[in-house]
């Protein structure tokens, strides 16, 4: 691990709080050399609903956007490079943003151990296949095992992190 893993972890779960989701909150920062540069939480696209609450859970998990996503479309909106730097997400990763960490350059991903630990076991599966993505695409994967001082919410239950 290194130095300040846990200051940008703990920016991570700060990311987390501003999800409106009511079930799990998930955070994710952007790093480079001067430090977070872009945050992303999971939502709902801008002006397509005022509330995640206020729709199906089907549909919900057919439109949400995912805390790296989020975070590296944030990025591209902007007009800010990701290529070779770090992603730090309270739970990483599906498969799908697995792919768009690859795409957008990222080289280092960090998860929080306990989110991991967590997992409900059906999403197991699907977390497993995105860090063998990762690590197949070249991504390095560690995970902070630190506590960060952050309650969020993860599979409708409040976690310290």
């Amino acid at each position: 691990m290194q130095g300040r893993d846990a200051e940008y972890m703990k920016a991570a779960c700060m990311a987390a709080t501003f999800s409106k989701d009511p079930v799990t909150r998930v955070g994710s920062v952007l790093v480079d050399g001067a430090g977070v540069f872009e945050r992303g939480y999971n939502n709902i696209p801008d002006y397509l609903y005022s509330d995640i609450r206020s729709i199906s859970r089907f549909e919900k998990q057919s439109i949400v956007i995912h805390a790296e996503r989020d975070a590296i479309l944030r990025a591209a909106r902007f007009a800010k490079k990701t290529m070779g730097h770090t992603i730090y997400s309270t739970w990483l990763a599906c498969p799908r943003c697995a792919v768009d960490i690859i795409q957008s350059g990222i080289k280092r991903a960090v998860g929080h151990r306990r989110c991991l630990t967590l997992t409900p076991k059906r999403w197991t599966g699907q977390i497993g296949q995105g860090v063998q993505i990762l690590r197949k695409g070249g991504v390095r994967v560690d995970w902070l095992e630190e506590d960060c001082g952050v309650e969020i919410l993860f599979n409708g239950k409040k976690v310290l992190l």
